[in-house]
């Protein structure tokens, strides 16, 4: 390869380079508060919060890999093509392998939802989705837990800044990871709602599958509802 190739190369390859060490790296750096004992103002997790945490990277964080190692490998098949517009190659390559990649992350998230497996015999899948159901209504257990928690601390922490002893940028930051805590809520609602609908899918295959609809839907009910009530709670802290 010519020097002049080399370096018409350069931005293609780095573009190639950024791509696979974001995909390497977001594993590690998607959320920095997921397995580590503190939050976003500092203050110490309980163990409730950190249930939740965990519950809520577990699908986000396979589909934004997949992404991005999927527009990676674009991205070094297209300058592998060579030819003058190698570094546009990298880019379209690039594109297509984001949506590959994206693709391929979310189906790696839906095996995660052991029912929908085909291969595996009735009872398999009747376990798997037992197991959903539970896995979600002790995280919504964990989410009450924490909307009650969140809520207590709030009224002491508004009571505290109406009396003049803390300001108005302490309540907030006190109140940063209690909104951490109310998007995760958010977060396993949606999982807990997608997961009812693929199961009510599945269950067209295996009926008995239904005996687990009314539970996951009653976990997603009773996020939704820890997410309300936190929500309504947040409402009282100061904007400015």
């Amino acid at each position: 390869m010519t020097v002049t190739a080399l370096a018409r190369r350069k931005p293609a390859l780095k573009t190639a380079a950024a791509l696979l060490s974001l995909s390497l790296l977001l594993p590690a750096c998607q959320n920095p508060n997921v397995g580590t004992s503190t939050g976003a103002s500092g203050r110490p997790l309980t163990a409730e919060q950190q249930a939740m945490r965990q519950q809520s990277e577990r699908w986000n964080q396979t589909v934004a890999t997949g992404a991005l190692a999927g527009a990676a490998t674009g991205a070094l098949i297209g300058l592998a093509a060579g030819g003058r517009n190698s570094g546009q190659n990298a880019l379209i390559g690039g594109g297509l392998g984001l949506l590959t990649g994206l693709a391929a992350g979310m189906a790696v998230a839906d095996r995660n939802l052991g029912f929908e497996k085909r291969e595996a015999s009735a009872s398999q899948r009747i376990e798997a989705a037992q197991q959903i159901a539970t896995n979600l209504n002790n995280t919504a257990t964990a989410s009450e837990q924490v909307a009650r928690q969140n809520r207590q601390r709030l009224a002491q922490l508004d009571r505290q800044f109406r009396a003049g002893q803390i300001t108005a940028a302490q309540y907030r930051e006190e109140s940063e990871t209690m909104r951490e805590d109310l998007a995760l809520m958010r977060t396993t609602a949606g999982e807990a709602r997608d997961a009812r609908q693929r199961l009510v899918a599945s269950a067209r295959e295996i009926p008995q599958l239904m005996n687990e609809e009314a539970k996951i839907d009653q976990a997603q009910r009773r996020l939704d509802g820890a997410a309300d009530n936190l929500e309504s709670a947040l409402r009282r802290v100061p904007t400015a």
